[in-house]
């Protein structure tokens, strides 16, 4: 599924709305409907008004955006675009009589929930820097005043998979817990334990098929995947082949121990276990 502009997701245990798509690199710019609260990011960056910050990574100035930030890792753009990491939106694209309004709406979001104002980009003067709060205009508020910190990203649309229940699930975590079988041998003794894998890079899904050795596989998108995993979880299964029908392939003898050879050569591996608690808890 594609990211669609002025939808709201779910990502990294935040709520975002997407807000700007580029054509050519395949970015897609997200607006946070808040992570935390503090002082304005400047004061803690020790930026003098007045002054733009929308340029600045401000990750390390709390630790649930540093928490955040390492989350997003590699699926967000870092030093490009005049664009650092997570930043903060300036008044220009907040502004409801020529902004952006799906950067509004985000931002009126995060302020409802937090019942404050959100934070911008520009210190207009010493001490003082940019808000934004509801439907009102922008404002200004004391800059070591508490505000909400609702930082937008952009995001590598390649690095993720959207599901549909409007999720963003990077493929990083599921990139952390996938492994290689040492071997043909203790891939089989895997499969004869009674688990089943599911290959990140390939859609493999294979597990045994019956108590005489036989072995069956299907290949799955990882959208697919979710949907499998999600049945089976609401189910009580831990195996996703009760929750599949058709399509498969059945493999005996020979040409099971041949298809075990081969996959086991291959990278990418992750349990079915590993892949809803990373996948369908992320």
């Amino acid at each position: 599924m594609r990211i669609e502009i002025g939808k709201e997701y779910e990502m990294a245990g935040y709520k975002w709305t997407a807000i700007e798509s580029t054509t050519n690199d395949g970015l897609v710019l997200l607006q946070s409907h808040g992570v935390c609260t503090g002082v304005w990011p400047g004061v803690i960056l020790k930026q003098e008004g007045p002054v733009d910050i929308g340029a600045i990574n401000i990750a390390n100035c709390y630790p649930e955006t540093k928490d955040l930030f390492e989350k997003l890792g590699d699926a967000i753009l870092v030093g490009e675009h005049g664009y650092q990491g997570l930043f903060l939106i300036p008044a220009r694209k907040a502004y409801h009589s020529n902004g952006d309004r799906n950067a509004r709406n985000a931002l009126s979001i995060a302020s409802a929930r937090f019942c404050m104002s959100c934070w911008l980009s520009e210190s207009l003067m010493p001490e003082w820097a940019s808000v934004i709060q509801g439907d009102t205009e922008w404002s200004a508020l004391g800059s070591k005043k508490t505000g909400v910190i609702a930082p937008a990203v952009y995001l590598k649309t390649s690095m993720v998979t959207v599901t549909d229940d409007n999720r963003i699930i990077l493929n990083q975590q599921l990139a952390k817990k996938a492994f290689k079988f040492e071997n043909s041998a203790d891939m089989l003794r895997c499969l004869y334990q009674g688990f089943d894998y599911y290959n990140i890079e390939t859609g493999t899904y294979v597990f045994t098929y019956n108590d005489m050795g036989s072995i069956a596989y299907y290949t799955l998108s990882k959208e697919e995947a979710y949907e499998v995993s999600k049945k089976a979880k609401k189910a009580g299964e831990t195996c996703w082949s009760s929750c599949l029908g058709g399509g498969g392939w059945i493999l005996d003898g020979d040409s099971a121990l041949s298809f075990v050879m081969d996959a086991a050569k291959k990278d990418s591996w992750i349990s079915c276990d590993d892949f809803a608690n990373n996948y369908i808890n992320a």
